[in-house]
C-alpha cells in the first residue's frame, strides 16, 4: 500500500512540474477572456488567479458527462510570475477538433450529435454555454465542452427551466438561442457550407427550435423550451 502510495505521490509532483515547464516554456493562446492557455503532454494548461475561478461551475460541471476531463489544483507560482493563489487547470485534449470532426464525419453528423447530445441537454439542465467558439471538442465521437471554469465561458441558473422564477427564465430564454446561432457561426467558419443551409441543419437537429429559421438574427425568435420535450430527450 505504501508501495503505491509513494508512487502516486511522485507521479503527482511529476506532473505538477509538467504544468510548469508548459507554463514557463510553451507558446500561449492568450485570446479572450481568462484565456492564458498552454499545450501540455497530455492536454491544455491553463492558469487562473483564484478570484478569477469560479467555483460554482467547478461544483457544476466536474464530472459531468458533457464536459472534458479536467484536474484543478491550487499552486503558488510566484517564483514564475504568477500568483501567490494561482488555479492551474489541465484540461484533457480533445481527439479532434470541431474542424477535424466535420472532416471525418461531415456536417450533418457533427450538427446532430453536438446539438442532441450537448446544447440540447444544457438547455435541458438551466444551462447556456457562452463562449462556444472553438471550445468544443470530440471524443472519439462524442462532443465534449471545453472552457468551463470561468463566469465568461457559462450561465448556470439555479433552477431547471421550467421551476425558474419569471425574471431568470427571461434571461435564460433570451440567452440559450445565442448558444444555438454561436454554434451555426462556427460550423460555417470551419466548414464549406453557407450558413442558411448550417442554420437549417441545426433547426431542424434541435428539439427547442422552430424549423424555419431565416438567418442568424432569427435564433431568439425560433426558440421555445418545452419541458414536456424533456422527457423523450434521453
Amino acid at each position: 500500500m505504501a508501495t503505491i502510495q509513494n508512487f502516486m505521490e511522485r507521479s503527482e509532483s511529476w506532473r505538477r512540474q509538467e504544468e510548469i515547464q508548459a507554463i514557463m516554456a510553451g507558446n500561449v493562446n492568450t485570446s479572450g477572456t481568462n484565456k492564458d492557455v498552454y499545450e501540455g503532454l497530455r492536454g491544455k494548461i491553463k492558469p487562473m488567479h483564484e478570484h478569477d475561478f469560479a467555483d460554482e461551475n467547478h461544483q457544476e460541471l466536474t464530472g459531468d458527462e458533457l464536459v472534458a476531463d479536467a484536474d484543478v489544483n491550487p499552486q503558488n507560482l510566484t517564483d514564475i510570475g504568477l500568483g501567490e493563489s494561482t488555479k492551474v487547470i489541465n484540461q484533457q485534449k480533445a481527439t479532434e477538433t470541431l474542424y477535424q470532426a466535420i472532416e471525418n464525419y461531415g456536417v450533418n453528423e457533427v450538427v446532430e450529435i453536438t446539438v442532441d447530445r450537448l446544447l440540447d441537454r444544457f438547455v435541458e439542465q438551466g444551462i447556456v454555454y457562452k463562449d462556444i467558439a472553438n471550445n468544443v471538442g470530440f471524443f472519439h465521437g462524442e462532443p465534449k465542452a471545453f472552457d468551463v471554469y470561468d463566469d465568461s465561458a457559462f450561465i448556470i441558473f439555479d433552477d431547471i427551466p421550467e421551476e425558474m422564477s419569471d425574471t431568470d427564465y427571461w434571461r435564460f430564454e433570451s440567452a440559450a438561442p445565442t448558444m444555438y446561432q454561436k454554434f451555426a457561426e462556427d460550423i460555417v467558419n470551419n466548414s464549406k457550407q453557407d450558413s442558411e443551409e448550417v442554420i437549417s441543419q441545426l433547426a431542424e437537429a434541435s428539439r427547442y427550435l422552430e424549423d424555419e429559421i431565416e438567418d442568424y438574427t432569427s435564433f431568439k425568435d425560433a426558440f421555445e423550451y418545452d419541458p414536456e420535450l424533456q422527457t423523450t430527450s434521453s
